[in-house]
């Protein structure tokens, strides 16, 4: 089960970001922008067609997975109260990956450095935090030490099966994973919206 998890949660780390990276920066790229300007959408409809486009994209590994982990539930059904966990940490990292690219995509004006960024901030938050989790386990209370892995989708998904005292204590913590990426996502979504408006309207970056 931990193999599976790990590997789902890289290939939507490697997947993802670049659904998106490219959205907005590619169009100031290619000199685009300006046929945007002119048609008919508003920047919240071409804001809303680039994310969603990518999420059902992004999408698409969680649904090709599935059937292992019904395979893996059906093997042992006590694995199936921990996959309804699992699965919305899944879905948020999937639109956490997609609206950092799209951010990033906003304020790069070319879309190597938009993916790149894309790519360091995802891969940062993905392990970083696991990271810091594993150093801090003798040095720090519990609790203050699952908190810090708290911000890692891997390390909160990863610990909500695991047996060691630290790691469920992460792993209780999946509540407060999905407020944190969702509080990360609006606003990142509201600075992204800004800057396509801001673009829309004056055709500069």
């Amino acid at each position: 089960m931990q193999v599976l998890i790990t590997f789902h949660f890289a290939l939507i780390a490697l997947l993802c970001p670049c659904l998106t990276s490219g959205a907005i920066s590619c169009e100031l790229e290619l000199g685009t922008l300006e046929l945007l300007r002119l048609s008919p959408l508003t920047p919240g409809e071409i804001f809303r067609g680039k994310l969603l486009s990518a999420m059902k994209a992004g999408l698409t590994p969680i649904l090709a997975m599935l059937p292992a982990y019904a395979a893996l539930c059906y093997l042992d059904p006590s694995y199936l109260p921990y996959l309804t966990r699992i699965v919305p940490i899944l879905i948020a990292s999937v639109l956490f990956s997609c609206v950092v690219g799209l951010a990033c995509s906003s304020i790069a004006a070319n879309v190597s450095r938009a993916t790149t960024a894309a790519y360091v901030i995802v891969l940062s938050f993905l392990i970083l935090p696991v990271f810091a989790q594993w150093i801090s386990t003798d040095r720090l209370p519990v609790i203050q030490s699952a908190a810090l892995g708290a911000p890692s989708s891997l390390g909160v998904a990863l610990s909500i099966i695991s047996a060691d005292r630290v790691a469920h204590a992460a792993g209780e913590m999946w509540q407060v994973h999905l407020v944190f990426v969702a509080v990360i996502c609006i606003v990142l979504l509201l600075i992204t919206q800004f800057r396509l408006t801001r673009l829309l309207r004056c055709g500069t970056a």
